[in-house]
């Protein structure tokens, strides 16, 4: 299962994670993203990746 041509780019599946895309454009995308499980799976991965980059580490040693 791969893009569909009716797929949107990754570019612009990251724009609209990254709310750079204006509202008509947005409501398109997410209706198509609702439907098209390849694009969910991609929405989903590139969310993950974002939270794991901007997520903090803590070191295991307790706080004194």
């Amino acid at each position: 299962m791969g893009f569909s041509v009716l797929c949107p780019s990754e570019n612009q599946l990251l724009d609209a994670i990254e709310g750079r895309l204006a509202a008509r454009e947005r409501t398109v995308l997410d209706h198509h993203v609702a439907g098209c499980e390849v694009c969910r799976e991609l929405v989903a991965a590139s969310l993950s990746a974002t939270r794991t980059l901007i997520e903090p580490t803590y070191d295991a040693a307790p706080v004194e």
